[in-house]
């Protein structure tokens, strides 16, 4: 299946295979907002950094600590321009669902909320409060 995706010029609303989808938290009390979903439950903005939002398929609504080998967590990163690739951060904190949207062809929306502590392995002095986080991810197993 081919998904379509769709984005309004000028503002962060935008749809994977005509779902709305976003994501929006605050960075150290500064307002963030993702303008794509390049991938499945991954939000990019205009500035370096990306989140990811992932649940196990049998995850049933509540709140979890962040904990990737559970299915359940958030994934922090900057782009850095020297490799070109993604840096991720250290997380802790918690993501939360209250509610899971069947799209068939085991494709979900998850709506939830997220707070979390992001370190930079490499710079521990590079810290990142990252609060007040609502999204709805797609998510397809």
């Amino acid at each position: 299946m081919e998904m379509v995706y769709s984005q309004s010029e000028g503002n962060s609303e935008f749809s994977l295979n005509g779902v709305p989808q976003y994501c929006n938290a605050k960075f150290n009390t500064v307002d963030w907002k993702a303008w794509t979903e390049p991938q499945n439950s991954i939000f990019t903005s205009t500035d370096a950094y990306r989140i990811e939002t992932h649940f196990a398929v049998t995850t049933t609504p509540g709140s979890y600590a962040i904990n990737e080998s559970s299915g359940n967590y958030v994934r922090f990163s900057k782009f850095n321009t020297a490799t070109l690739t993604y840096d991720y951060y250290n997380v802790t904190g918690t993501i939360a669902h209250s509610y899971r949207e069947f799209h068939g062809a085991a494709s979900y929306s998850y709506i939830g909320t997220f707070n979390f502590t992001a370190v930079n392995p490499n710079n521990p002095s590079d810290v990142i409060q990252v609060t007040d986080g609502t999204f709805r991810s797609y998510q397809k197993f």
